[in-house]
This record gives C-alpha cells, structure tokens and sequence, in this order.
C-alpha cells in the first residue's frame, strides 16, 4: 500500500533527500488535485518549508523537464542536487541556452561551483546583472534557510524548528531563532553569505553576532556555500579570542549537508531570553516602521 503524500513528503524531508525528490512527490500529489485537500498547506505542515519555496521546487522541475525534452535528453539527467544552484542555471538558460545547458551538465557532475555559476551570469547579463543581484541574493539566503531548517533536528533534537529572526537594527541581519515542539527558544543563528553586497570582509559583523549569543541558550554561526573552510576555521579562531564558548560555527558547503566545524559549550548561565524578546520588540526593523533591505 502505497504511503500517504504527507507522510512521504515527511520522511523525505526528515531522511535528508535532495530538493527535487520532495518536489517529484508534491508534483505527483498536487496534479492527483485531492478534493476538498489543501495540498499546498499540508505539504507545508509536513516538510516545515514555506509554500512558496514548495512552488518554486515544482517549478524548478516543470523548468528542467522542458528543456530535457527540447533536447531530447532523457527526465532526470539535468537534476543539480542543490536547489540554489538549480534556479541560477534556470535563469541562465533563459538568457543564453547553450551556457544554461553546460552549466546544468556540469552541476549534475558536480563539476561547476556557485562561484563559476555567478561569473556565467554575470557574461550573460551584462549591465542587467546589477539590477539582479538582490534576486540571486534572495536565492542564495532562501538555500540557506533550507540548510539550515534540515540542521534545526540534527544540532537541537527532534520536534525543533527554524524560523527567520526579525531584523534588528545594530544586530546581523540574516538572523534565526530555534524553537522546541513546546515553542520555547532554544538557540539561535546568524547566516554570513559571501555576496560582495555585504563588504571585502564576509565576517566583519561576527562581533555582533556574539553579543546576539549572550542572549540565547545555545547559538550558531553558519557559513553559506560560497565561504570555505578556511574562512569557518578563521571564524572559530576569532570566537577563541572574543571567549565566546557558547557559539558554534557551521559550513554549508554547496554539495548539501552541513559540516560542524565548531561546537557550543554548554555554560551555566542566567536566561536572557526575556532580555532577546526586548530587543526584538524595541529593536525590530519591521515595528519601527523601516523596510529591510535583507532578503
């Protein structure tokens, strides 16, 4: 008997399955159109990933099953295993197919960097590149997010979730709150992304992000995909020197996954998640009024 759309969307996304494998089966379970189903919701339940992500996985496979088919290749064979990655060689391929194609090739043989991707747009868009580097930043936060949602289990225990912190002014932007199966904060995060639209220096807020961990029981740095190793070990070096033991510090590499680098100490300390809640309440970009300019 075949599994419940629900639940095999949950056990792929609990077993750690790539992207299009949790797409394949909303795919599947979304054109069946289930009266009196919200698949859209129950899927959302069930994976813990927004709707509009869900979306953007379906239609990132419907993109890549057409250009098979126009090339006559067979269903499967263009399927990058990081998501990020995927929707940037979309968006090349809409502007120049050839590179598009190599691009998805050489992803599926992991043959291609994120880095190598953003310099073949870059060829491809010229002047229109700038005007699309908040959409490719977007992207690139949104893979993260998605990393980061399927470590929440893995760092904290089984039942916790990840959602996106509100900006705060004075603080790193790209911030996340970890919460328990009861809702109760149980740690915290901030994501450094190698974007040039965040200065020479992707670490330079990392100050920041230890007086955020002071807050929070347990707290996080991770490093998206376009950072390496050696900038998670300078990170761990400088947490050394600031004596900020209670902060751990993970590299998100592009192949999927998460390497720990570092792991939080657990220290006796008074709670101060009363005091987190205070800043977000006096501090929040969003109350104060102030658009954000982070994705």
């Amino acid at each position: 008997m075949k599994k419940d759309p629900a639940v095999r969307l949950r056990d792929a996304r609990e077993s750690g399955q790539p992207w299009h494998v949790i797409g394949s089966i909303l795919r599947e379970w979304s054109a069946a159109r289930p009266r009196g189903i919200d698949v859209w919701q129950l899927a959302t339940e069930a994976t813990e990933l927004s709707e509009l992500m869900l979306r953007r996985y379906v239609s990132a496979l419907d993109r890549l099953g057409e250009i098979e088919t126009s090339h006559a290749l067979s269903p499967g064979s263009l399927l990058p295993p990081t998501f990020g990655p995927a929707e940037l060689a979309i968006r090349l391929y809409g502007r120049d197919p050839v590179a598009g194609l190599k691009a998805l090739q050489a992803l599926k043989q992991r043959k291609m960097t994120l880095r190598d991707l953003r310099k073949e747009l870059r060829k491809s868009e010229g002047h229109a590149y700038e005007g699309n580097r908040a959409r490719e930043r977007t992207v690139l936060v949104a893979a993260c997010s998605e990393a980061i949602t399927i470590q929440a289990k893995k760092l904290f225990g089984r039942g916790t979730v990840s959602q996106r912190r509100p900006s705060i002014r004075y603080f790193q932007t790209i911030g996340f709150e970890f919460r328990n199966s009861e809702g109760f904060i149980v740690g915290g995060a901030d994501l450094y992304v190698g974007s040039p639209l965040y200065g020479p220096d992707p670490l330079n807020a990392l100050a920041q992000s230890v007086l955020m961990a002071s807050y929070l029981p347990t707290f996080y740095v991770f490093l998206g995909p376009e950072l390496q190793m050696s900038n998670a070990e300078h990170a761990a070096h400088v947490l050394d020197l600031f004596q900020a033991r209670s902060v751990g510090v993970v590299l998100l590499p592009e192949d999927g996954g998460a390497l720990v680098v570092r792991r939080p100490e657990s220290l006796r300390q008074p709670d101060r998640t009363k005091d987190y809640r205070a800043i977000l309440d006096h501090l929040s970009i969003e109350r104060a009024g102030v658009t954000a300019d982070e994705p």
